[in-house]
């Protein structure tokens, strides 16, 4: 009975106007036709609002727009469905609530309009925002599985199978340098390699004559390594870490299936200690690295020779068939290099950047490197896996702190990272080239900013050493640089090397192993 004295009291609100009102001895009318277009309105904007919350959980219509646009418009579509439903449902909301007011409450007290008033506000107030959380957030793991794909490919295409330079990676993308060099060659493979993902069953015999190549490229003297490119007889630090990465890589189980045949992995084996012994012998005895061979000079140190030196020894830490034997070797080099990296932190009060610079020797160089900052914390994160002391020290928790401000804030005289476009990155000064009373000179290279902050971001959103805000912190930095990723596309395509690529591909596959990760179950 209640339910048909509901359903005849809504059609006499349709069919004829409202009653008066007693108010100050007069009485006013409420249009019945107010009523009914109020009424309209919200179902209206309330069904509009849902259609539109519902169509974010659509993936069909997600991977068109994203396939044919573009993800920067996948992202733009997500933001119009947001704050257009967020705004249909208030207002259909508040138009039902006033309907509501006209049928059911006008006639009443004025302790039972306020009442009503309240309760309407809160009920909308609340529906509103459990609506907006309905909101299905743009996914960007496929987005970047599809960028990873492609960017695999890209690296692939560098490699070459003239004679003489079978299987190494050339630098140039335009084709207007030929350069075939052990550098890129690594870098390319390390890229590829870190991820089983981003393998198929034919790239094995490519892949492995890359590594023939850089054995072939290998310096005759076994101290040396690796040189920047044919012609320089004495070898670089920095590359000879990027080749025991890439072997390294190449022996996880689930990767050297498809490298190298069973027979081969002894030799393959040996070949990474000679390289990992070749980084030992190199350390300077404060933990730094050069480019070059040990010496006694602080000067000749770099940051970018350490910090891959200290990648590829705290990589191989986890790594118990490589290490077997010499665990305290490692562990101790490690240790070394990973107090001096704390010891190295510095400030620029002109910049307000803290961080790390190039060539320590001048502290606070510069510029602000936040490329360099993110790849020294990145290895540092990746060392106190093994080595808890990092995590415990203070300068590590105030240098992850000041990048992370550095990073969403940004500082008086720098864009945060969120901000600054992909392109904007720093290289080493011309006067860190040069190493005092030695003929050997460094490269001039660049650090990009982009790659290494999603990598460190990445590693840091589930570090449960850092702070519940921190982490949650890192996770909104990670997907805001992913939600331009059609930057980075438009960054790579017009740069006329390859290594940017890789470097993209690194930060992707970690990533990507970190969301697999972070799925498997327990």
């Amino acid at each position: 009975m209640a339910k048909v004295r509901f359903i005849e009291k809504l059609e006499k609100f349709f069919k004829h106007k409202a009653a008066p009102i007693e108010g100050d001895g007069a009485a006013t009318k409420a249009p019945a036709s107010v009523a009914q277009l109020q009424g309209l309105i919200g179902i209206i904007s309330v069904g509009i609002g849902n259609i539109a919350a519902i169509v974010t959980h659509v993936d069909t219509i997600r991977k068109f727009v994203s396939a044919h646009l573009g993800p920067e418009w996948l992202f733009r579509l997500h933001n119009v469905l947001l704050f257009g439903a967020s705004v249909l449902l208030l207002v259909g909301y508040l138009c039902l609530s006033y309907w509501l007011y006209l049928n059911f409450v006008r006639r009443r007290s004025k302790l039972t309009q306020s009442a009503f008033s309240l309760l309407a506000l809160v009920v909308v107030s609340v529906t509103v925002t459990g609506s907006y959380y309905f909101f299905r957030e743009v996914e960007v793991r496929p987005i970047v599985e599809e960028q990873t794909i492609g960017d695999v490919q890209n690296v692939l295409s560098q490699q070459t199978f003239k004679e003489g330079a079978e299987g190494g990676f050339r630098f140039s993308q335009s084709g207007t340098s030929n350069d075939v060099q052990g550098w890129t060659t690594a870098q390319c493979l390390a890229a590829i390699l870190q991820r089983k993902e981003n393998l198929t069953k034919d790239m094995g015999p490519a892949l492995h004559q890359a590594f023939d190549y850089l054995e072939r490229e290998r310096l005759t003297n076994p101290d040396d390594g690796w040189p920047y490119m044919q012609g320089i007889k004495w070898g670089v630090t920095e590359i000879d870490a990027w080749v025991a990465l890439a072997y390294l890589y190449s022996l996880r189980d689930e990767v050297s299936v498809a490298v190298w045949k069973a027979e081969e992995l002894p030799q393959v084996r040996e070949r990474t200690r000679s390289v990992l012994k070749l980084l030992l012998k190199r350390q300077h005895d404060d933990g730094s690295w050069s480019i070059i061979e040990k010496t006694d000079d602080p000067r000749h140190v770099r940051m970018y020779s350490t910090i891959m030196a200290m990648w590829a020894l705290s990589t191989a830490e986890k790594n118990g068939d490589i290490v077997s034997g010499h665990e305290a070797e490692y562990g101790g080099a490690v240790v070394l290099g990973a107090k001096w990296l704390l010891t190295a932190h510095a400030s620029n009060a002109d910049l307000g950047f803290s961080g790390w610079w190039p060539n320590p020797s001048v502290g606070g160089g510069v510029g602000e490197h936040p490329g360099l900052t993110a790849h020294v914390l990145f290895v540092l994160g990746q060392a106190k896996v093994t080595h808890a002391f990092i995590g415990a020290d203070s300068r590590y928790k105030e240098a992850v702190e000041a990048f992370l401000k550095a990073a969403t804030e940004g500082g008086d005289n720098f864009e945060s990272l969120i901000k600054r476009k992909i392109g904007q990155n720093e290289q080493a000064h011309d006067s860190d080239r040069y190493l005092p009373g030695r003929t050997e000179t460094a490269e001039q290279s660049t650090f990009l900013w982009y790659p290494w902050t999603i990598i460190l971001s990445t590693a840091l959103q589930n570090d449960s050493g850092l702070k519940d805000y921190q982490r949650d912190q890192f996770r909104k930095l990670t997907y805001a640089l992913f939600r331009r990723i059609d930057e980075e596309i438009k960054f790579e395509r017009s740069n006329e090397v390859i290594y940017p690529t890789a470097e993209f591909l690194l930060a992707e596959g970690y990533y990507l192993q970190s969301i697999s990760k972070s799925l498997a179950p327990k």
